[in-house]
């Protein structure tokens, strides 16, 4: 008996000595320069993973008993690994449609790609360009000035969309839109004028509302892929919608977001602000996305 009792003893000893089993990681990324971003800034070697979490952070050493027959494991050789990267204002990835701007770098190539579409534009037709530029980008540092517009369209309406507060207009575009000196300045908006009180083809904010270009084309699925992969391809693995998104209404595209992440297609987190909607409690948002279906 106290043989039997003194070997049980030996045996739960030694199974207590036995570390617990390791979970398997599905995915081992190791010998990398890996930035943790936590407290103390580490920057680590390797990582484990298994479905959507990390299941070890650390040395090469220190996963591999996370490391089993079915886990694959990518050597990065060196290569840096951080955490994915937020886009915190997001309308659209490529400036929506329009004559591309986003490639200029002086005044004269913004001009020449504007004068390009003047030239190919059927009669009445609005040219309007995207709004993925900024005056910043230019060797000159500033915006086309009226004059300079109307040089290369002096009877086609031009509309130079500025992220999503400006547009400059020439001459031709302000007659169209019926834009005037007399014209009333709508409540939160601006009609510029220089310093004789003329013109200068810049609206700002809630004026842009008397400019009416055609609606953007209907969000498709296609649309939110390129934009993931696009946005994916740069690092980003999250962004937040601030009022709207390529054009369309919120609830076309929270629901076609929907349909996505219902079918597992979603490779971005979209956080989706509600602007102008007088909500007065996350109660009152739930509610109202709820509605969208």
């Amino acid at each position: 008996m106290i043989k039997s009792l003194l070997a049980l003893a030996f045996i739960t000893s030694a199974l207590a000595a036995v570390p617990a089993s390791a979970q398997m990681a599905d995915m081992a990324f190791i010998n990398g320069k890996i930035y943790t971003a936590d407290a103390n800034d580490s920057v680590v070697t390797a990582i484990a993973v298994s479905g959507n979490q990390f299941l070890a952070v650390g040395s090469d050493q220190a996963i591999e008993r996370h490391i089993g027959p079915h886990t694959e494991v990518i050597d990065l050789n060196g290569r840096f690994v951080a955490p994915g990267l937020t886009d915190a204002h997001l309308h659209n990835e490529g400036g929506g449609s329009g004559v591309d701007l986003s490639g200029a770098r002086s005044l004269a190539d913004l001009l020449s790609a504007v004068s390009d579409s003047v030239k190919n534009a059927p009669p009445g037709k609005v040219v309007v360009s995207n709004y993925d530029w900024h005056e910043a980008q230019l060797k000159e540092q500033r915006a086309p000035s009226l004059s300079e517009l109307d040089a290369i369209a002096p009877t086609t309406p031009v509309v130079l969309v500025r992220g999503g507060h400006s547009m400059y207009l020439n001459s031709a575009a302000l007659r169209k839109f019926g834009i005037t000196s007399d014209t009333p300045i709508p409540a939160g908006g601006q009609i510029s004028r220089d310093e004789d009180g003329q013109l200068t083809g810049e609206i700002i904010d809630t004026a842009r509302d008397l400019v009416k270009l055609p609606p953007a084309p209907p969000l498709s699925e296609a649309d939110l892929v390129r934009t993931q992969e696009k946005l994916n391809s740069y690092g980003i693995t999250a962004v937040r919608i601030p009022g709207f998104y390529k054009g369309d209404n919120l609830q076309a595209a929270y629901r076609l977001m929907r349909r996505m992440a219902d079918a597992g297609r979603l490779t971005l987190r979209y956080a989706i602000y509600l602007p102008g909607m007088n909500l007065q409690s996350g109660e009152e948002a739930r509610h109202l996305v709820q509605s969208w279906g």
